[in-house]
Order: structure tokens, then sequence, then C-alpha cells
């Protein structure tokens, strides 16, 4: 007979004397069971869960915040290099001032006899026109090629063309991925950009003078030419001549071939 008061059939007792229920109550009481809220002791386990998964995702945010850092500086450093940013004006102005001493000892009326080098930094015609042609336009307008020529006695002037000629080499290494050192942008300056690629990328026993000439596409230099202008490339390979750069660069060195 149903028992008004409670709502549910008892079925018997169970082997330790409580009531045996039906299937469906049974199975309604374990389903609130399930999602009863958490007794006191249990909360604090839940905290802890929580501030362990908290704790977890700020590990992954940061470590995934590192690595696009990471990603994001080398692309920045690649298109730097690859845009020739590989030295700033106050290293090349240092720079330039170890090459007139390598060159003249800051001397601005200095002249090689057996060329057209003259100047603190040894500028030869040609590359003297071109390069205040290209960074100097300014000095031009009004002035006969023999006018701008001149010009190379002023030695601010010398230093600030020269300074900007480090940059313009130091890009053109960067971007060819030719290490761009004291000694080899002072190597562009003494051989030109294009005779600079020639001795970094030609084989170290060649003969300097000749792997220089081949290198003007205009054919005006000649191994002849080289070594009259500059004796010591007589009998110097492309090994030698690199390091002969190199110590014409280190602080301390003396003027002179």
């Amino acid at each position: 007979m149903p028992d008004l008061e409670h709502g549910f059939l008892y079925v018997g007792t169970t082997a330790d004397g409580n009531p045996r229920l039906p299937p469906h109550v049974s199975e309604q009481i374990r389903r609130d069971e399930e999602i009863r809220p958490p007794r006191p002791d249990e909360r604090g386990s839940v905290v802890a869960a929580r501030k362990w998964l908290s704790a977890e995702f700020i590990t992954l945010v940061v470590g995934l915040a590192i690595g696009l850092a990471f990603v994001a500086s080398f692309v920045l450093f690649r298109d730097a290099q690859l845009k020739g940013k590989s030295i700033d004006r106050a290293a090349a102005k240092a720079l330039v001032e170890r090459i007139i001493i390598a060159e003249s000892n800051g001397d601005p009326n200095a002249r090689n006899k057996r060329s057209s080098a003259a100047g603190a930094a040894q500028f030869l015609d040609d590359t003297w026109l071109e390069a205040v042609r290209r960074h100097r336009r300014d000095l031009i307008k009004g002035r006969s090629d023999k006018e701008v020529l001149d010009l190379r006695g002023d030695a601010e002037l010398t230093r600030d063309v020269a300074a900007r000629l480090v940059e313009q080499h130091a890009a053109m290494l960067t971007k060819r991925s030719l290490p761009a050192t004291p000694g080899s942008l002072y190597l562009a300056h003494f051989a030109g950009p294009a005779g600079a690629v020639a001795l970094f990328s030609g084989a170290e026993t060649a003969d300097a003078a000749s792997v220089m000439a081949a290198a003007d596409i205009t054919g005006r230099t000649t191994r002849e030419k080289l070594v009259k202008a500059n004796a010591f490339l007589k009998a110097t390979t492309v090994g030698d001549v690199k390091s002969w750069a190199d110590r014409k660069m280190a602080v301390g060195t003396r003027p002179g071939r």
C-alpha cells in the first residue's frame, strides 16, 4: 500500500536493515548526489585545481609571447641586414679616422705621385667624383670637375664623404652576406666595392692585383696600374691582402703600405 507521507514504496530491506528502494528512486538519488555542491573540505581542492590551471595557462601564454618576440626580433634583424643597417654613423666616423691615419697620417694635402689619389683619405679622381655625385650633389652646382676634385683638400668634407661611403659599403657587403668588419670595409675603400667583393669571393692563393683588376667592368683598371700605384701588390695573394687590411685597421698601426 502506498506510503502517502514519503511518496514512494518500500520494497523490503537490505542486509544491513536499510530500506530497499525502487530502482527509479535509487537512480534519482544518485543523480542528486552527483550534482550536490562540494563540501567545505572539498572546496580547497577545487580552488587549488583552478590555481594550477591558471598558472599553467599563464606559463603557456608567456612562453608563446617569448617565442613570438624571438621570431619578430629575428625577422627585424634579417630585414635590417638586407637593408644594410649594419653600421651607424658614429661607427662609420670612427672607422674613417683609422682609414685616414692609414692612408695619409691625417694630411689633407697628401698626394700619391703614382696615381690620382689625393687628400686625407686618398680618394682617386673617379671615386671622389662618383661619391660626391651620389652623396653631396649640392657641391656640384657651379663647380667644374677640377674644382670638385680640389675639395679633397677639405679635411672635414673628406671625412663626411668617406663616412657615407663606409655606410654604403657596409650595406653592400651585408647584402651579399660578406663580413662588414673594419678590415673588409677598408678593403672596399682601397679596392672599391667591386674589388672587395671579388677579393672575398676569390681563392686565398689567387693573385690579388689580378682579381681586383678583373672586378672593374669598365676595363680601366689593370694589374699593371694597380701594382704601379701600390708596389706591395706585385706579389700579394688574396689571403695576404685581406690580412694586410685587417692589420691596417688594427689600433696602433703606423701609416703607409
